[in-house]
């Protein structure tokens, strides 16, 4: 029965994220298109190619199955990412490994090595700026040694302005002492005792669950695009060598680990630990990558989304449900409606997430009308219709700048169906004919605005 080993997860993030919307609290600027917070996640397919200090080496292999020169295995990934960014907005992108079958024989046939010093490379995409990333190690990983994320150079070395985020064990890579090499500084810097291994104890048979990755980079101007990729020349020309056959920048590799004999076989010795390289192509001899070279998908960047917009309610039989966060990621307006709802997206925003909603539409919600009926925002209960009138209105904040200001949209039941707190920042709040009553705490009175 197969063992289960997890890497954990790495998070990429750009201005959105799995259905987020991130927003820098810039001056406003007047929407100019239509916008979605949709995340899509799209599987992706392709072919490595494995070299094997000892010999050709297929990694991943249905258990039972014998080693065979020059194989190809099959492998892909997931990546879940926002269908648009806003220009100059910071999003999130999530790349998961799929998972695989370990190989049970290393190369000469030797049953049940492990796999230790793996690495795993991920190319910062061209155009953006780099944010941050995160794993995902909501499981247990089996793994020996705590699994980071390094910000490396062409060279594998640490570098915080470096093109490559690596998941790995302190950036220990392969290598073995008659192969010093690994793409790393670190790859014959640990401890080389067999029986205290540094890395994943990957049981042979082992089912190895891969930990996804989650990254946060800044879109650049809008037109352009985001084009999240794995290590590779596609990523950027200079790292030229990256998904060339054999090589230590090789986006994935690993050391087998069987014994105490390090390198080449010699004689009636056999080696039991090798390093293995995997590159993006159909076969060892491919002139060409395939898509795990390419990129995994294309992220268009759009214009300024700062203002009002419109939906026409959830796209399914559920409800339409939003957040509106502020720079520090606190809530400022949550609501869950089965009916069209307009937002307003302020310039003191942080995010905004959407589920199961229509596009949002622009919309134009006028200027403030100071002649009209004002709703009072202190301690105030009304009934829509009655004590009030639907319309969009604009309040200041608080009512003394010091306390919260709270409000609330309820049917007739009093059920709450969106509410929003603010201090000193305005709030900008559209009253629906479906809406039954609202109330308004600590708030300055609600100016109507012209449609």
């Amino acid at each position: 029965m197969n063992s289960y080993r997890r890497w954990p997860t790495i998070a990429a993030t750009i201005a959105l994220s799995a259905g987020t919307l991130l927003l820098p609290g810039v001056a406003r600027a007047e929407p100019s298109a239509l916008w979605t917070t949709t995340v899509k996640t799209t599987d992706v397919k392709f072919a490595v190619s494995c070299w094997s200090s000892n010999g050709q080496y297929d990694p991943f292999r249905p258990r039972g199955s014998r080693f065979d020169d020059a194989k190809t295995s099959d492998w892909g990934v997931k990546i879940a990412a926002p269908e648009t960014v806003p220009a100059g907005q910071d999003l999130i992108y999530t790349i998961t490994p799929d998972p695989v079958d370990m190989n049970r024989m290393n190369p000469k046939e030797q049953l049940g090595p492990n796999w230790i010093r793996m690495k795993y490379d991920i190319a910062i995409p061209m155009g953006v700026t780099y944010q941050k990333a995160e794993l995902n190690t909501d499981s247990d990983s089996g793994l020996r040694g705590k699994i980071d994320v390094t910000r490396v150079g062409y060279d594998g070395v640490p570098n915080d302005s470096g093109p490559i985020l690596r998941m790995s064990v302190d950036n220990i890579t392969e290598g073995t002492k008659k192969d010093p090499t690994g793409n790393g500084p670190n790859a014959l810097a640990a401890d080389f005792n067999h029986d205290n291994r540094i890395g994943l104890n990957a049981k042979s048979g082992s089912f190895i669950v891969f930990p996804s990755i989650s990254i946060t980079v800044r879109a650049g101007e809008a037109g352009t695009v985001v084009q999240p990729i794995l290590r590779s020349s596609a990523a950027a020309p200079a790292d030229s060598l990256s998904d060339s056959y054999g090589r230590p920048e090789n986006f994935f590799t690993f050391q087998t680990d069987y014994g105490k004999n390090d390198g080449k076989s010699f004689m009636f010795q056999k080696a039991t630990n090798n390093s293995v390289r995997c590159a993006p192509r159909a076969t060892p001899k491919s002139s060409t990558v395939n898509a795990g070279g390419m990129p995994l998908t294309t992220i268009p960047v759009v214009g300024a989304v700062l203002g009002s917009y419109r939906t026409a309610g959830p796209t399914g039989s559920n409800t339409c449900d939003w957040t509106r966060t502020d720079i520090n990621s606190n809530v400022v307006e949550r609501g869950t409606s089965p009916n069209s709802n307009t937002v307003t997206i302020e310039p003191t925003d942080g995010g905004f997430t959407s589920t199961n909603c229509a596009p949002w539409t622009p919309v134009n919600l006028g200027s403030v009308d100071s002649t009209g009926q004002k709703i009072p925002g202190y301690n105030f209960l009304g009934e829509v219709g009655v004590d009030l009138q639907p319309g969009s209105y604009l309040s200041n904040g608080s009512s003394d700048g010091t306390k919260s200001c709270l409000w609330s949209r309820q049917d007739s039941s009093g059920n709450t169906s969106n509410s929003g707190t603010s201090i000193a920042n305005p709030a900008t709040v559209t009253i629906e004919p479906t809406d039954g009553k609202f109330q308004s705490m600590g708030c300055g009175d609600w100016t109507p605005l012209s449609q």
